[in-house]
C-alpha cells in the first residue's frame, strides 16, 4: 500500500515536470530526507512529517515516567503497532514498556488485514526504571544530585494521511534532562 501510495502520488507531478525524472526524482529525495512537503496527489498537498505528527517536548512525571505527547493533525493517523523506543545504552535508566493508548481499529484497503490507529492528541507513557551505575562506569556518569544527567532515546513511529499518503518510518532522538531528586517509588 505504502508503495502504491508513494508512486501515485509522484505520478501526480509528471503532468508539470519537464521529465519523468524530475517528476519522481526531487520528490523521492525530499521524502527520503524526511520532508514530504510538496508532495501531492489529485488529493493536494501533504504536511511535512513534523507537522502532521509533532512530538511535543517530553515530560518526567512522578514516579519514574517519561510522558511523550504528540499533536497529530486533522485528516493524518499514526499506527499503534509502529511505535519503537531504544535508549542510547545508559547504564542508570532502563526503559519500561510503553503504555500506548488503544486507537481506531480499520481495515487496511488492501486488504492485507486490520490496523489500529491513532488521531488527535495523543500521549505514550514509558516507564523508567533508576539504578546505580555499576562500580567501572559511576566515575564516568554525571552526578544525578547535580542535574546533569541526560536521557537520550530514540522514538520511531510511522503514520499516514486519510487522503492516502503513507509517510516512511519516522525516528527522532529524543534527550530529557533527568530532575535531580527524582521521586521515589513508594515501594522503595
Amino acid at each position: 500500500m505504502i508503495v502504491a501510495t508513494v508512486l501515485g502520488a509522484l505520478l501526480a507531478n509528471v503532468s508539470s515536470a519537464t521529465s519523468l525524472t524530475d517528476a519522481i526524482a526531487a520528490p523521492l529525495a525530499r521524502l527520503f530526507a524526511g520532508d514530504a512537503e510538496g508532495i501531492s496527489s489529485p488529493g493536494g498537498s501533504f504536511l511535512p512529517p513534523d507537522e502532521a505528527f509533532s512530538l511535543s517536548y517530553p515530560e518526567i512525571t512522578a514516579v519514574d515516567t517519561l510522558v511523550l505527547r504528540w499533536r497529530i493533525a486533522d485528516g493524518y493517523y499514526l499506527y499503534r503497532d509502529q511505535f519503537r523506543f531504544e535508549s542510547a545504552g545508559d547504564p542508570v535508566v532502563t526503559l519500561g514498556d510503553a503504555r500506548i493508548p488503544r486507537g481506531i481499529i480499520r481495515e487496511e484497503a488492501d486488504g492485507s488485514g486490520t490496523v489500529e490507529l491513532l488521531s488527535g492528541d495523543t500521549a505514550i507513557i514509558l516507564p523508567l526504571t533508576f539504578r546505580h551505575a555499576p562500580a567501572a562506569e559511576a566515575g564516568d556518569a554525571p552526578d544525578l544530585s547535580r542535574g546533569e544527567r541526560i536521557l537520550k532515546i530514540t522514538v520511531s513511529y510511522q503514520g499516514c494521511a486519510e487522503a492516502g499518503f503513507c509517510y516512511p518510518p519516522i525516528s527522532r532522538p529524543v534527550r530529557v534532562a533527568l530532575p535531580p531528586d527524582r521521586p521515589k517509588r513508594p515501594d522503595g
